[in-house]
């Protein structure tokens, strides 16, 4: 449970979490369930460098990317959002997560530099929202996406 003791009444107001480790391709996806939204549910959940401000949501500044709940808007290092989905409320569930290449390698096993080896830096970003109604029908890599997708 991750708990925000911040005062929240201003979009300012900021409380960011990250996680110790980035995601990966055995781990590259994660929710978190709106227990409390607060009085405007200003909450951003998104992927963001390792050395992202503490005091800015996700998505608003360079490298990184985040979905926010209050207004359904997506941000791409920047503070001006793109209309994506529906706002969020209590009791929704919010998911962020990776669709890396089947080639991608996120080790490398003999010491090589990623530099020399141009294939491990090949990551899509490629974001989908997907409606609460749709039923997924297992992770096939061939299987077709479904939702809106953004570059």
């Amino acid at each position: 449970l991750l708990e925000y003791v911040g005062k929240g009444k201003s979009i300012m107001d900021v409380g960011l979490a990250q996680a110790r480790q980035p995601l990966c391709t055995r781990s590259h996806y994660f929710e978190v369930e709106i227990v409390d939204p607060g009085e405007k549910c200003y909450i951003a959940l998104g992927l963001a460098r390792r050395d992202y401000p503490k005091n800015r949501h996700p998505g608003w500044s360079r490298g990184s990317v985040a979905y926010h709940a209050d207004d359904g808007k997506i941000f791409h290092g920047s503070g001006v959002g793109d209309p994506f989905g529906p706002r969020c409320f209590e009791g929704d569930i919010m998911g962020c997560g990776i669709m890396f290449p089947r080639d991608y390698e996120d080790e490398v096993d003999d010491g090589e530099d990623m530099a020399e080896n141009p294939k491990q830096n090949r990551i899509q970003n490629v974001l989908y929202l997907n409606d609460e109604d749709e039923e997924e029908e297992g992770d096939d890599a061939e299987q077709e996406q479904e939702g809106r997708k953004v570059m």
